[in-house]
């Protein structure tokens, strides 16, 4: 079994938690990953069957060899940019998510790969279409690549060139491996070790209170957990080939998680805000801030509900609650020691009374 991961090792070493794989791919030289590094070596000193391999995403020459006698292959890989401009775009998003992908599923044909999941994304399914409360059948809908944002342009463009690819194959009458997506909405829930990840912003921010109101918007969650055990049975369950899969728990919002955060921390001595940001502040702010910029678009907005339909009844999927991931993801990077997330005394004083 053969996990690539990048940005998404969050993801993967969930994944790999979930099920006994031989073989975890990392997308840069290892040196890089830092804490991250460090998790992997205590997973092999534990007598994990695991190989450890550099490989590069838009390098093609290097996916033979790390593909080679696997069954499976988990494509969790993918580059994710908050307000990448059209400028940079191309070279940022475009080419690593979509040459990345067909880079990876080359080298699973040539392999003999029985099955391929993808990560992909809620983003290649609702962006640039007028908003809908309900997607009842989400795994029907494409993204509007012509008036969607980049990164929701980017995985579209990926996602699509996965099942092009499947389909050129057996059009040209090759055998070729059965494939699966998964579509996630914003994924939260604990890490497996200190390493970065975007999700931890928000909630870093809010432990730090680094901003004293916080923004009315709303979007839908999974747990990190779930968004794993999704592809695990992507990959087990014979049903699932030739299948897209939304995988979504609830809509939360920005409010709404300080305020789990609030009650759960407040005791520990972190000063939560839970009071609703004015529009204009965050105005602003956008001007001078890159990433309130990007999410200036969504303040007050409502945020549509993704069916899961579909992962129930074909994969058996059960969600995490949105109080239990958020309260998770906090503790788990809190004790993980992720940078930004630090222990209060009465944290440590909890710590030392906590069951294991």
């Amino acid at each position: 079994m053969a996990i690539a991961c990048e940005e998404r090792f969050v993801v993967s070493c969930h994944i790999k938690e979930r099920w006994v794989f031989s073989l975890v791919l990392l997308l840069e030289p290892l040196k890089l990953y830092g804490k991250t590094k460090e998790h992997l070596d205590a997973w092999k000193e534990n007598g994990e069957p695991i190989e450890i391999v550099e490989a590069n995403l838009t390098d093609e020459d290097c996916w033979a060899d790390a593909c080679k006698d696997c069954k499976f292959v988990a494509h969790v890989a993918s580059p994710f940019f908050v307000g990448c401009p059209d400028s940079e775009a191309e070279e940022k998003l475009f080419k690593p998510a979509k040459k990345g992908t067909l880079n990876v599923l080359r080298a699973a044909q040539a392999a003999g790969v029985k099955r391929v999941v993808v990560t992909s994304s809620v983003a290649a399914i609702t962006a640039g279409h007028p908003f809908q409360k309900v997607y009842e059948k989400p795994e029907e809908m494409w993204s509007d690549i012509k008036k969607a944002d980049n990164y929701s342009k980017s995985k579209t463009m990926a996602e699509k060139a996965a099942w092009d690819f499947v389909e050129e194959q057996r059009s040209a009458g090759n055998e070729v491996f059965e494939l699966a997506t998964v579509n996630p909405t914003f994924v939260i829930g604990p890490p497996c070790s200190s390493g970065s990840a975007t999700s931890h912003d928000l909630f870093k921010t809010l432990l730090n209170r680094g901003m004293p109101v916080v923004p009315d918007i709303r979007l839908g969650e999974v747990d990190v957990r779930d968004v794993a055990k999704c592809h695990r049975l992507a990959i087990e369950t014979p049903d699932a080939a030739g299948k897209r899969f939304a995988c979504f728990n609830d809509n939360s919002g920005f409010l709404e998680m300080a305020k789990i955060m609030k009650e759960e921390f407040e005791q520990y001595g972190y000063k939560i805000p839970t009071g609703k940001a004015p529009y204009p502040v965050l105005f602003v702010l956008s001007l001078f801030m890159k990433q309130v910029a990007a999410i200036r678009p969504r303040v007050g907005k409502e945020s549509p509900l993704i069916a899961n339909t579909l992962s129930k009844n074909v994969l058996g999927m059960e969600y995490i609650s949105v109080e239990e991931s958020v309260k998770e993801h906090v503790h788990g990077a809190i004790q993980s020691g992720v940078r930004g997330f630090h222990k209060t005394k009465q944290y440590e004083e909890y710590l030392k009374t906590a069951k294991p």
